[in-house]
């Protein structure tokens, strides 16, 4: 297990005045410390009360954890819940058996859903810390998202061709999948790494009305799925050279109108409205981690050295909220709260790695 830091911690930026105004005497911090967490990764439940930190795929690879032969750590398995905002402990999840992929919320945060390495998918309640029920389901899974009725779960399941189940979390049965079409798998040329690539995908969203899905592929290629028909429209193509890793993370605004993701070969963020498919702008400002607030105004992203923000309509004129020092070298991740008055950025010291970049 490669050395990391001790010295996690959480950030949370008050966003005391709106851009325009916006300055550095507008900013506070405040610092939540992790002193027993090595390395983590964080998610923000959707109503902003509660923060989940976990030590997932990211900190895995960090940590040095092989995927496929490991010892297990007991102590990098429990999930702690924290106020967001003060750094409460409120609650601790533990009882799983192997280390966590992702984890999910219901849109009321009370009811907590993790995906382990094993398949397991254990729900929690949040209150209570005690464990709901646990599922049975596919390995390898990489990530889960419950929809709109706050009961069924969209599971993703990293392979090749790359899976989603839609899941009946009280039941645990799969009551849908979703993946590309084809008559015979031996059409889609899997042991060609090229077309290997493109279907798995590195980055998935599901709208808030669970009528579309987006997936970007490791050849960067973002294509946006009807979930009743399963018909399909490719918004970007494939990147020049292929397997370039270059679209990490995907998101759509509440409303579900725009989607906006990071693409690493141009080093723009886009923007997309849904409804007409036309790309409406793309920026230079961004980075694989980044947040919008609820008005789509504000642009905010972590490199591995600081936190920027802008206003999306001026973005040429980036501000810089936060710098780290040189030991302070992998941001995990970068969230606005449902209020947009603080940015929860969370990270953590690595020694030993490169630049403390995570692929």
């Amino acid at each position: 297990m490669k050395k990391v830091f001790t010295s996690c911690m959480i950030l949370c930026a008050c966003l005391l005045i709106q851009f325009p105004v916006l300055g550095q005497d507008a900013v506070t911090i405040e610092t939540i410390t992790l002193p027993d967490l090595p390395a983590y990764t964080m998610k923000l439940s959707p109503n902003g009360d509660i923060l989940a930190v976990f030590v997932g795929s990211e900190a895995q690879a960090l940590l040095g954890i092989a995927t496929l032969e490991y010892t297990i750590e007991p102590a990098l398995l429990p999930i702690q819940l924290l106020d967001p905002i003060t750094g409460e402990k409120f609650n601790r999840l533990a009882g799983g058996t192997d280390y966590i992929r992702d984890v999910a919320f219901t849109s009321t945060g009370d009811i907590l859903a993790s995906y382990h390495l094993n398949g397991d998918i254990i729900l929690w309640d949040t209150e209570t810390g005690d464990e709901i029920r646990t599922i049975k389901m596919l390995a390898h899974g990489d990530g889960l998202e419950f929809m709109a009725d706050d009961q069924t779960l969209l599971v993703s399941v990293y392979q090749a061709p790359h899976v989603f189940l839609v899941v009946d979390s009280e039941s645990g049965a799969i009551t849908r999948l979703i993946q590309d079409p084809y008559d015979s798998l031996g059409e889609l040329g899997l042991m060609d790494q090229e077309n290997r690539w493109d279907y798995q995908y590195i980055a998935w969203a599901l709208s808030p009305t669970d009528d579309l899905l987006v997936t970007a592929s490791a050849n960067g290629e973002v294509k946006l799925w009807d979930m009743e028909s399963l018909n399909q429209t490719t918004l970007a193509p494939n990147a020049d050279d292929f397997g370039r890793f270059s679209i990490r993370l995907l998101e759509f605004s509440d409303d579900g109108s725009t989607l906006v993701y990071y693409d690493m070969e141009d080093e723009q963020t886009h923007f997309w409205n849904i409804v007409d498919q036309e790309e409406i702008r793309a920026i230079p400002a961004g980075d694989r981690k980044f947040a919008f607030d609820t008005d789509m105004g504000r642009l905010a992203w972590a490199t591995f050295r600081d936190v920027w923000i802008v206003n999306i309509d001026q973005p040429d004129n980036p501000i810089q909220i936060l710098e780290f020092d040189a030991d302070f070298r992998s941001i995990v991740s970068v969230t606005f709260t449902p209020d947009d008055k603080h940015l929860i950025v969370g990270g953590f010291g690595a020694e030993g790695l490169d630049g403390g970049k995570v692929v």
